[in-house]
């Protein structure tokens, strides 16, 4: 984990939010050797945010609009059911018959 938090302060967009001299990055690099979390780094991350990605996975979520519960354990429908492959299909068949036409004049 310590490595991939100074991996996403190197890697930041805003340069402001990178480390700001090489000896900031090789003191929490030496940290991470030594198996202790990078200083630096750390300042820069709000952990509690990292710490709600560790969580399982809920299967309801609250919609933030209406304060509704939203199952999130969405069944997949098969890919022929979606009208958008039946669209497709119909285009390729079409592209096929007009290609073959003009072939034959």
């Amino acid at each position: 984990a310590g490595i991939g938090e100074v991996i996403e302060v190197c890697m930041a967009k805003n340069p402001d939010e990178r480390y700001q001299t090489t000896s900031d990055l090789l003191y929490d690099l030496e940290a991470v050797a030594r198996g202790e979390p990078p200083v630096q780094a750390r300042k820069q991350f709000d952990l509690s945010s990292l710490t709600a990605l560790e969580q399982p996975a809920e299967t309801t979520s609250t919609d933030s609009n209406h304060g509704d519960t939203v199952d999130l354990d969405v069944e997949e429908k098969p890919l022929t059911s979606q009208p958008a492959f039946w669209a497709a299909i119909v285009g390729w068949v079409a592209a096929a018959v007009m290609g073959v036409l003009w072939l034959v004049k």
